[in-house]
């Protein structure tokens, strides 16, 4: 146990942090976007149960920054064929509490823009 709570703790202060640099101090960056997929950060969760999420909405500030979004959230538990098990989950998100994983681009490959069967 004592191990795992080591290589978390390690993995959240370096790799994680080196994933999401502070704008404010480092440089501008560009902001999410819709169909950017991106982990959940949650204070009270294992890092290892951080949730992954896609980019359906980016709120813009009064600043024309992006200061919230709405995320699609997935789900661990799916079919034999890739579906869904449970409804498909909303949540609304400060960007303090998301990282960039993947970009939204059209280079992307094998990550689907909506849900199958036509959920979104």
């Amino acid at each position: 146990m004592h191990l795992t709570n080591e290589f978390w703790t390690r993995w959240r202060k370096e790799f994680l942090r080196a994933l999401q640099e502070q704008q404010k101090w480092v440089r501008p960056r560009q902001n999410l976007q819709i169909g950017d997929i991106v982990i959940i950060k949650d204070d009270n969760t294992p890092h290892n149960h951080w949730q992954l999420a896609r980019v359906t909405e980016a709120q813009k500030g009064k600043d024309r920054l992006v200061s919230k979004v709405n995320l699609v959230v997935g789900d661990r538990r799916l079919s034999s064929t890739g579906g869904r098990t449970r409804p498909v989950s909303f949540l609304e998100q400060p960007i303090q509490k998301v990282v960039l994983l993947l970009p939204s681009t059209d280079e992307r490959l094998g990550v689907p823009d909506e849900e199958p069967n036509g959920q979104s």
